[in-house]
């Protein structure tokens, strides 16, 4: 607009020098995002005291392998230099562009995990990723009276982590390990699906998993967790995905799916998974095996769901009432070891935490929300290179707190579960290519070919044209 106004030469001068005006009152509510808020100081200085306020001075010095400062990038990309730019740089769990990190995933739930109050799921996560130190924010959880901060402490000690340092805005904790060390894993429980994570933050005991799609399992994958939640999962063949769960129960696995988060058959567009099919409903009071659950006790905006409740139950745990009906939506179906659960109420215990919603379902998965899964720390060595990574373990199956890419290759086993690099005993040599590079090379290459003959065919057009005009 600018320019156009200057290049009008039949435009009289009154005329630039007022668009110019409004141009500059236009650009002043900006100024202060470009010059900041000038109070003088310098950078170094800034940066010195963002660096005291937040404990990643002290952190840095204490860190052996990998920071996580929790705060929901509150200082923006400052919270990242902080840590691994500024001063004496350490490896950081975060990053200024973690939306597009490989762990991403794992980062949004530690976030989430510190809003919901879930701390030990946050510290052992902390502890899966490879972290030796976590600051906390405590501006993120809002209540920083004595006993949440008590809570937040207790849950660090479980997993390990030992208070280090504190003020009023942050926390800081360390955790007894020296040198690059990695972590060995059992879980009692595994979440499959979509809306998994959710219930997860609630019972860390639970393992985590980035495939949602039933048929990229298999039975001795799974044979060995005593509990398999499923909650917005998929498959492609559901006949070998009913006799995959089918076998499990069959083998004591307990079984417990969200009904909500079953998919829709192909052609009928109804939801059904062994034998028992979905249908919509909004409910008020839940009669259930643990007694009447009054919504209207609820807190506001969740006394009144439009969900789903089952027909094809086994035997039935839980009913609504609707009208003149009492419609189920708990109970078993094919055997006593797969259970159903609709209304969505892991989704709804995962936001509000109510008690006798938390009653109802570990009626149906026996977890608690105070177990851990059993996590052994692992010593390793690694060597960065400029195109390989070398890691050196003693024992098989080590989680080494590296994010897992799909440009890592290797000639030894290596694996990817929650997006982090697990390894065999031994030495393995992970050279980083790019993926993918021969599929590329053919794509571009077919692209070429056919733009080439294209381009020919419409040259060819062109010169046969004028002669069938003379014609």
């Amino acid at each position: 607009v600018l320019f156009s106004v200057l290049i009008w030469d039949t435009l009289k001068k009154g005329w630039i020098v007022f668009f110019s005006v409004l141009l500059i009152l236009d650009a002043l509510p900006s100024l202060p995002l470009i010059l900041g808020s000038q109070n003088g100081l310098l950078p170094e200085i800034i940066l010195a005291n963002q660096s005291d306020k937040t404990l990643v001075g002290e952190a840095k010095e204490i860190t052996e392998q990998r920071l996580a400062l929790v705060d929901e990038s509150s200082l923006g990309a400052m919270s990242t230099f902080l840590v691994t730019g500024y001063g004496e740089p350490v490896a950081g769990m975060y990053g200024a562009a973690d939306e597009s990190a490989a762990t991403i995933t794992n980062i949004k739930q530690i976030d989430r995990a510190l809003e919901e109050g879930n701390y030990l799921y946050l510290f052992d996560r902390c502890l899966e990723m490879g972290n030796d130190t976590v600051i906390v924010q405590l501006d993120i959880i809002g209540d920083t009276s004595k006993a949440p901060l008590q809570k937040m402490d207790h849950a660090a000690e479980r997993v390990g982590y030992q208070m280090a340092a504190h003020n009023d805005s942050y926390r800081l904790y360390k955790l007894n390990a020296e040198g690059n060390w990695g972590t060995i894993t059992k879980y009692r429980a595994i979440g499959i699906g979509s809306a998994a994570p959710s219930i997860v933050r609630q019972f860390p005991v639970m393992e985590e998993t980035e495939r949602v799609n039933l048929n990229e399992f298999t039975f001795e994958e799974l044979k060995d967790y005593e509990l398999i939640y499923l909650a917005g999962f998929t498959y492609d063949d559901k006949v070998s995905a009913e006799k995959l769960i089918t076998d499990l129960s069959e083998a004591g696995v307990h079984i417990v799916i969200a009904a909500d988060g079953i998919p829709d058959d192909r052609g009928s567009q109804n939801q059904s998974f062994l034998g028992a099919i979905c249908n919509s409903v909004s409910y008020p009071d839940l009669d259930t095996i643990e007694g009447v659950l009054e919504t209207d006790l609820f807190p506001n905006g969740y006394r009144e769901w439009s969900t789903v409740y089952l027909d094809g139950l086994d035997e039935v745990w839980g009913t609504v009432k609707d009208e003149e009906w009492e419609l189920p939506f708990y109970g078993t179906v094919k055997n006593e070891n797969i259970v159903m659960i609709g209304l969505n109420l892991t989704y709804y215990y995962g936001l509000t935490e109510d008690e006798g919603v938390g009653r109802l379902l570990s009626h149906a998965m026996d977890l608690s929300s105070d177990e851990l899964p059993e996590r052994e720390i692992v010593p390793y060595t690694v060597q960065y290179g400029s195109d390989r990574i070398t890691v050196t373990a003693d024992r098989d199956d080590v989680n080494t707190g590296l994010a897992y890419h799909d440009s890592f290759t290797s000639d030894q086993d290596i694996y990817s579960k929650n997006h982090l690099t697990y390894v065999k005993s031994g030495t393995t040599v992970i050279s980083l290519k790019y993926p993918y590079l021969n599929r590329g090379i053919a794509v571009t290459v077919t692209a070429a070919l056919f733009i080439l003959i294209y381009t020919v065919h419409k040259r060819r057009l062109q010169t046969e044209q004028p002669e069938k005009e003379v014609g």
